[in-house]
């Protein structure tokens, strides 16, 4: 191990420089060993915290000025002061690695500020909603369409017969051509016997407490109110002034 004369750290066999001050191993600057005072004033891990340590430099070199012997050395004198300020200069560089824990403290307060977010709490007013729910009150209006006493008619406004009128009953009245089965509103003579659109059993029209529906007997060519289909199975209310189509016969609902 080679001693460093200037600080007294230990260093490799071979080093050139002192791994701890940095001074030059090379120089024959025996004398300095009196400087090992330097040595006290650098202290294991006191140097970080301890910037006066360049105070003690000029400590020790006023009692190490009366010695002539070390005027000749002199030149050297200066390399030890500069090692000393190196040494410095690696403490400034420990200092920022210490600094870091300084930033580290920061992210922790960051996390504490989590704030409670109670407002949203107060957003709770879509209880608001029953309100709404007491509007399921769409009772449909079953007010009589024809009023009481009066008797709709069916009026051909199309067919070979037109003006013809066909009087509806309480009831069902079937709307078709008279076979097997009686019909009530027989088109049998409204077509042509080239042009025969209407079913045997074609519709039927019911009619109670004053309201009137017809509905569709799966006929061949269908069954409309005011120019719309109506399928089998299928309602439709009439109303004065409604246009029936059977086939190629037209009638409207009057009163």
């Amino acid at each position: 191990m080679v001693k460093c004369p200037y600080c007294g750290y230990s260093n490799e066999e071979g080093s050139l420089f002192c791994e701890q001050c940095k001074s030059d191993l090379t120089s024959p600057t025996v004398p300095m060993a009196e400087a090992a005072p330097v040595a006290e004033a650098i202290p294991a891990a006191e140097p970080i915290l301890s910037a006066p340590v360049a105070e003690a430099i000029p400590a020790t070199a006023q009692p190490a000025v009366p010695v002539a012997e070390a005027v000749p050395v002199a030149p050297t004198i200066p390399t030890a002061e500069s090692p000393a300020i190196a040494t410095a200069a690696p403490v400034a560089e420990a200092v920022p690695s210490a600094t870091p824990v300084a930033e580290a403290v920061p992210t922790a307060i960051p996390t504490s500020p989590a704030t409670p977010p109670p407002p949203s709490g107060t957003a709770t007013v879509p209880p608001s909603s029953p309100a709404g729910v007491a509007a399921p009150a769409p009772a449909a209006p079953t007010a009589p369409v024809f009023p009481p006493g009066t008797q709709p008619r069916l009026k051909v406004i199309r067919g070979m017969k037109i003006g013809d009128e066909f009087p509806i009953y309480e009831g069902e009245n079937f709307i078709g051509r008279a076979d097997e089965k009686p019909v009530d509103i027989d088109l049998e003579y409204q077509e042509p016997p080239d042009r025969i659109w209407t079913s045997r059993q074609h519709a039927v029209i019911i009619f109670e407490n004053g309201q009137m529906h017809i509905e569709d007997l799966n006929s061949a060519n269908g069954t409309y109110v005011n120019r719309q289909r109506v399928y089998p199975g299928q309602k439709q209310p009439l109303k004065p002034g409604d246009v029936i189509q059977i086939g190629t016969v037209q009638m409207r609902v009057v009163v």
